[in-house]
């Protein structure tokens, strides 16, 4: 059997499922996740993702300095409002590589947002490229070894695309975008979180 990158990450991470959506014309995705972490609180997990200090520090280093930005002052925020933009991941031309927009806040519950990063446009084909952002649902739940973050992503397009090379891979990525984002959701934020959290807790 031949052995993808999808393959070989799969083990490291739990999908309820995944199902097709219809987005702008083109193939789209639900994709599912449940991220466990032991010794951890849904308190310690909300406040990672709406903390900007919190998030640089927990999240893969690529993800630089997290801003939450209210876009209609340009005021920087300390911790997320509904409303604000999640900016992150930036680019080598200082553009963020990661957009998202606050939608719902349920302090130590939930957060919604809408999520779009630079890899929506590096579709094989430039005609498939969608402009409608995901949305993102994130619900935090203590369990019987600490917490876990049921993660629903919402619309995530299908269409192949292309990434020459990315910080998780110097040879490049070539496979649906619904599956490299799935992928680096475990990379980019589970992975590095767990690592936080174990050296918060030593």
């Amino acid at each position: 059997m031949k052995r993808t990158w999808v393959n070989i990450f799969a083990p490291f991470i739990l999908l309820l499922g995944a199902t097709p959506v219809a987005n702008a014309g083109s193939s789209a995705t639900t994709i599912r996740q449940v991220a466990v972490f032991h010794e951890a609180t849904s308190q310690q997990l909300y406040d990672i993702f709406t903390d900007a200090e919190l998030h640089s520090a927990a999240t893969h280093p690529a993800s630089g300095k997290i801003q939450f930005i209210d876009p209609d002052t340009g005021k920087s925020h300390s911790r997320a409002a509904v409303g604000d933009e999640l900016r992150g991941f930036y680019l080598p031309d200082g553009a963020p590589g990661l957009v998202g927009k606050i939608l719902e806040l349920q302090p130590g519950k939930r957060v919604v947002m809408d999520w779009k990063n630079a890899a929506w446009m590096l579709a094989v084909d430039k005609l498939e490229i969608s402009s409608i952002p995901s949305i993102l649902v994130l619900e935090f739940e203590n369990n019987s070894i600490g917490a876990e973050v049921v993660m629903t992503h919402i619309d995530v397009p299908s269409y192949p695309i292309h990434m020459v090379k990315s910080p998780f891979s110097a040879t490049g990525e070539l496979a649906p975008l619904s599956e490299i984002v799935r992928v680096h959701w475990e990379l980019a934020y589970w992975q590095p979180i767990r690592s936080y959290l174990l050296g918060r807790n030593k």
